[in-house]
């Protein structure tokens, strides 16, 4: 039984190796694509090499830039082309395909190449099921891309079914079934003891003997060329969701990898307005770690850490414990955001609640 993992990111490497642990099996394995600075792609993929090695024992996989893939996208391959693409992959045949939601047009690719496969669901981030119709889509452009890249005759394909730690909001139209939140936790203990020795050291140093809490930021003015929020109104409307909250003295930022210098220099000048210390996480190895493995290896646990943040990365640390506050409400959103913006951010914000008051299922307590 051959199972292939598709792997956007680091993090979907860890929603994916939890969800087939909860059922005994391992990968064979895996395809990253994750999305960075075009010189700073190769050291991503070495990162979420180290991390598949500690996940899984002898697991390798193989990296393949995602523009790579866009190019790909809208047109029939050749049958030597699906050939090529398929020993760049390493596996001629799979049984299995595990993807993150199933209807990404890459995910569809894979299934071309791999037609008689099973397609089994992990969730996105670190296992959320997130539908193709999820507001959460239509800021990042996946509506109007299925559309562009896939006609009637091609349009996604359901999945066979899904294993997911956070269930969401919604019932997927296939029959899942809930993946332990014990199985994502020690997946990330794995991490957290395999970082590279001399950044946490550096990264304690920083913590140390500070009050601090967390700031996760989005790709907001990013998405549509500013079409939905500028960045100038983005850097305001963290000061302003910040401004509203008690603070710890300092605040640890993770950048995110298409953070731009100028939008961290922001950024880090609002957060000193307001009289808090900006502890900005600049390793460029653990750029590419999870958050969550970072703060699992400064801290015995997550509970009761002050969390901040405006992305579904809210869920998996509210589950851990953390003390999550989720921006950026909506009297900002009226302020800062362009009307489009505005309706879909609106609409964004009312799911990612629904999603922290639902939890993570029967099958995690913990919520």
């Amino acid at each position: 039984m051959r199972r292939l993992i598709d792997c956007p990111g680091s993090a979907q490497l860890v929603a994916a190796i939890a969800a087939l642990r909860s059922q005994g099996l391992q990968a064979d394995r895996y395809c990253f694509s994750g999305w960075a600075p075009r010189d700073r792609f190769a050291a991503f993929s070495a990162e979420v090499a180290r991390m598949a090695t500690q996940l899984q024992p002898g697991l390798t996989g193989s990296a393949i830039a995602p523009e790579r893939f866009t190019s790909w996208l809208g047109r029939s391959l050749s049958a030597l082309e699906q050939q090529q693409l398929r020993q760049e992959i390493g596996l001629e045949t799979v049984d299995e395909l595990w993807l993150a939601t199933g209807w990404r047009p890459k995910e569809q690719l894979l299934r071309q190449l791999y037609p008689t496969a099973r397609c089994l669901c992990y969730g996105d981030g670190l296992g959320v099921y997130v539908a193709a119709d999820s507001v959460l889509q239509q800021r990042r452009g996946w509506r109007s891309r299925l559309r562009s890249w896939w006609s009637p005759a091609t349009k996604p394909l359901p999945a066979d079914g899904g294993h997911f730690i956070f269930s969401g909001d919604r019932q997927p139209p296939f029959p899942s079934q809930p993946v332990p939140l014990s199985d994502l936790e020690d997946c990330l203990h794995t991490l957290a003891n395999a970082l590279p020795t001399q950044a946490i050291a550096s990264l304690r140093q920083l913590t140390a003997q500070r009050e601090w809490g967390v700031l996760l930021t989005a790709n907001l003015s990013e998405q549509a060329d500013g079409a939905y929020i500028s960045l100038t109104a983005e850097i305001e409307a963290y000061r302003q969701f910040l401004a509203d909250q008690s603070l710890p003295s300092a605040l640890l930022l993770k950048p995110h990898p298409r953070d731009s210098a100028t939008k961290l220099q922001q950024l880090t000048t609002a957060i000193a307005d307001l009289g808090v210390e900006p502890l900005v996480l600049q390793d460029s190895q653990l750029a590419f770690w999870p958050i969550e493995v970072i703060l699992l290896s400064l801290l015995p646990d997550l509970q009761g850490l002050p969390v901040f943040t405006v992305s579904s990365a809210a869920v998996p640390l509210q589950a851990l414990g953390a003390d999550v506050q989720l921006g950026f409400g909506a009297a900002i959103v009226r302020r800062q955001f362009t009307r489009k913006g505005q309706r879909l951010r609106r609409h964004e914000e009312q799911q990612l609640q629904r999603w922290l008051q639902v939890g993570n299922g029967a099958s995690n307590p913990r919520l």
